[in-house]
């Protein structure tokens, strides 16, 4: 693997982290 397709995954993993984390919190303040 190259160093920018490693930076990449990298990226969209700690985007996916951060969407997660986000929309976890979201569901769990909507949630009674």
């Amino acid at each position: 693997m190259s160093r920018s397709t490693l930076a990449a995954v990298a990226a969209a993993g700690a985007l996916g982290a951060l969407a997660r984390h986000l929309l976890g919190g979201w569901l769990t303040a909507l949630l009674p």
